[in-house]
């Protein structure tokens, strides 16, 4: 079938659907269903998504910027409640942020017209990942794009017993000056978060959320407003988002600052002073235990403020 809008195109090793719509361009990878790009008209066609100057395409590897997604377990498995580390089988063999992004994934529904386009990528059970991960689900990636961007990544249990999951869509964001970059909850969010970096110590949010070292930390938001819902206005020298988050009470805010950049892959050591990462999550005591049959759709919206 023939669209109007998006096209087939391949990105060294990887598979990727391109959009070039009036409204907006974007450039999701078939691999880990990863959307890389997001340029919006409104934007002057500018990419609202960091993506390394030095990333690659590869097979079975993570594109180091755009939303990866980290799916049926967040970060290492070993730091993750023990109902979900008692489902797998090998830990000895499970990655950090689980096995969702580095499989490919199969193209599902596209609906387009003038004003938006909304595409669906789907993952399922196959012997390689019941090896890891001993369940039969589905797993799809909705993305809506237009003036605005959202993300939804919906998970069925379709086997006969209760999954449990964490999972996290790993926004990476640009900005011009990271000690100039800052993110503020809502005045009616109650916010703690875990200390990654601190022995895991839980403390309280005070005021905005800035960038002055190295950061790794899983926010928690309470709001008076909605259950499982919660807004975070994002500020940088050079523009200002708002990014709204369903289904989930908890992010993960990241920036690996000096040290650390010198040893992660496809990542300069000058670009920590240019991106940050929020993590639209259900991570810790905010996963999701699905029984048999049940769905869970975790949500995030993105637009200029």
């Amino acid at each position: 079938m023939r669209h109007a809008y998006c096209e087939n195109i391949t990105l060294d090793e990887l598979a990727a659907i391109r959009i070039k719509h009036p409204k907006f361009n974007a450039t999701v990878l078939l691999q880990g269903s990863q959307l890389i790009e997001f340029s919006p008209a409104n934007n002057n066609f500018n990419n609202l998504l960091w993506l390394s100057e030095s990333a690659e395409y590869k097979k079975q590897q993570s594109v180091r910027g755009g939303i990866p997604i980290c799916w049926p377990w967040f970060g290492d498995l070993n730091k993750n409640p023990t109902a979900i580390k008692q489902q797998v089988p090998t830990p000895q063999l499970a990655k950090a942020h689980g096995f969702a992004r580095n499989l490919v994934w199969q193209l599902g529904n596209i609906n387009e017209n003038n004003d938006r386009v909304q595409i669906e990528f789907e993952l399922s059970h196959t012997p390689e990942t019941q090896a890891l991960w001993p369940f039969t689900f589905n797993l799809v990636a909705r993305f809506t794009f237009s003036d605005t961007l959202t993300v939804e990544l919906i998970t069925t249990n379709l086997d006969h017993k209760e999954m449990v999951i964490s999972q996290a869509m790993h926004t990476y964001f640009p900005t011009t000056d990271i000690a100039e970059t800052i993110i503020s909850p809502s005045d009616s969010c109650e916010v703690v978060y875990i200390d990654a970096l601190d022995n895991w110590e839980e403390k309280k949010q005070i005021g905005a959320i800035k960038f002055t070292q190295e950061t790794d930390r899983l926010y928690f938001f309470t709001t008076t407003e909605a259950a499982n819902n919660y807004e975070l206005k994002i500020k940088t020298p050079t523009q200002q988002l708002l990014m709204t988050n369903q289904h989930t009470n908890s992010a993960v805010i990241w920036n690996p600052w000096i040290e650390k950049s010198l040893r992660l892959s496809q990542f300069n050591a000058h670009d920590y002073k240019t991106m940050f990462c929020i993590e639209t999550a259900n991570v810790l005591h905010d996963s999701i235990s699905l029984e048999s049959n049940q769905q869970h759709t975790l949500k995030l919206s993105l637009q200029l403020a």
